[in-house]
């Protein structure tokens, strides 16, 4: 009986039956597609009107403004989206003004299709992977002469720019190494890294700087001080504390210029950055905690 009953376990532990098994399971796990799902122009309008799809046009605001947009649409532009969709919903609704969309309700649209899907593929990651793309999008909306609204008010995100100062400088004033511990101590001073996390967390940073990436920092200076506060856990520096550093001092100077047309033409960039700081023999701080923003993937 015990032979029979080790022969029987035998056959189901090798039993080809297994691979089968496997394979289904494997088959039934949900996986992202590599290109989204489109969606016609016709099938817009009425879900929108009964709230079961939310249309976010990813070109400019400006664009939006010249050309108009599809009624009841939602402008988030691309060069934000990423950064938009791993806000709060509640920081999210603050700063663009309408409730953060689901996956299930989320459809992309812009000019041509074009960046539509290049936002699609963008927000994949955050769990967007099911969102859908108006393929035709703007060009095909106008050529089959469906309504087009010229209002924004209400559907382009809010922003919170300091009225920039008469002259900004065509290249940012600089500050030393040495004098950025004392003015970080007596808060006369802010300094951002603009450099990833992880960077931080395997480099570490100066102490008492803060993290804001490169590629939300337009995004995250936009959002009221509140909001700001709740995403990156500081409060939203003035112009005149800010500094900006990274690793050799390339990207903090691009995050100055990103940053001028919203106020911030008179923040300083710490032009020799971390290598410099290294160099000096200044202290590091190593780890992340109370320094870096909040995240929540959608």
């Amino acid at each position: 009986m015990a032979s029979l009953r080790c022969l029987l376990l035998l056959l189901v532990v090798c039993s080809p039956w297994q691979d089968v098994l496997a394979v289904n399971a494997a088959e039934a796990t949900p996986t992202c597609p590599e290109e989204p799902k489109g969606i016609e122009a016709e099938a817009l309008l009425p879900g929108i009107a009964n709230k079961t799809l939310m249309v976010v046009d990813v070109r400019t605001p400006q664009e939006l403004e010249d050309t108009g947009r599809i009624p009841g649409s939602f402008n988030v532009p691309l060069t934000e989206i990423a950064s938009a969709f791993k806000l709060e919903p509640a920081a999210f609704k603050e700063q663009y003004g309408f409730d953060k969309p689901t996956a299930e309700n989320l459809v992309l649209t812009c000019r041509s299709g074009r960046r539509a899907t290049t936002a699609w593929r963008q927000l994949s990651p955050l769990g967007y992977c099911h969102a859908r793309v108006y393929f035709g999008s703007f060009l095909d909306w106008q050529a089959k002469g469906l309504p087009i609204e010229h209002e924004p008010e209400g559907t382009t995100q809010k922003t919170n720019v300091t009225d920039p100062e008469p002259a900004c400088p065509e290249e940012p004033a600089g500050i030393e190494a040495e004098a950025l511990l004392p003015g970080i101590a007596n808060k006369s001073l802010v300094v951002v890294d603009v450099r990833p996390a992880e960077d931080l967390a395997n480099d570490g940073r100066i102490p008492g700087s803060f993290n804001v990436p490169l590629p939300e920092l337009v995004a995250a200076f936009k959002l009221e001080s509140a909001a700001f506060n709740v995403q990156y856990g500081f409060e939203k520096p003035a112009a005149d504390k800010l500094v900006l550093s990274c690793r050799s001092g390339g990207p903090a100077l691009e995050a100055w210029r990103s940053l001028s047309p919203l106020g911030y033409c008179h923040a300083r960039v710490y032009f020799g950055s971390f290598l410099d700081w290294q160099a000096k023999g200044l202290p590091i701080e190593r780890g992340l905690e109370g320094t870096t923003r909040k995240s929540s993937s959608g």
